[in-house]
């Protein structure tokens, strides 16, 4: 039953948009933070960097600051991808990295989901600005 579930996974790209939407490496960190096109909520931190394709690339800070345990950095991290995952199509074209502040837990989801929105929504501004900026650099 696994395997059939991980091989009708990996048919439908699974296994491809993960890859895709991975920032891997200090250095493409590095690049996301010089930038400093950022938004904060009382979670979240949000970094953005328009990347000129239409791949959209994300990394995750949990430290250990914010949460102790593992068990809850790995469900603030699947949390958080899950959401990416339901919004790529707003979220192409960026590097994006989520910095997490605060500790949250199964039952401030509404909440969260509310900020993420408002993140989303900023990202998105921030591509389309920077978008139109580069096409009047380029006409110049």
């Amino acid at each position: 039953m696994r395997r059939v579930v991980l091989a009708w996974l990996f048919e439908l790209g699974f296994k491809k948009i993960i890859r895709l939407i991975t920032l891997s490496g200090r250095a493409d960190f590095e690049a996301v933070f010089s930038l400093r096109i950022t938004r904060s909520t009382h979670h979240f931190r949000i970094l953005v960097k328009p990347n000129g394709s239409e791949d959209l690339r994300f990394g995750q800070v949990v430290g250990r600051k914010i949460c102790r345990r593992a068990v809850g950095r790995n469900y603030m991290r699947r949390f958080c991808r899950e959401w990416v995952r339901n919004h790529l199509t707003q979220l192409s074209g960026l590097d994006v990295v989520l910095v997490h502040r605060k500790i949250f837990t199964h039952e401030d989801r509404t909440y969260l989901y509310g900020e993420l929105e408002c993140l989303t929504d900023f990202s998105h501004k921030c591509r389309d600005s920077y978008s139109s900026s580069s096409a009047r650099i380029n006409s110049a």
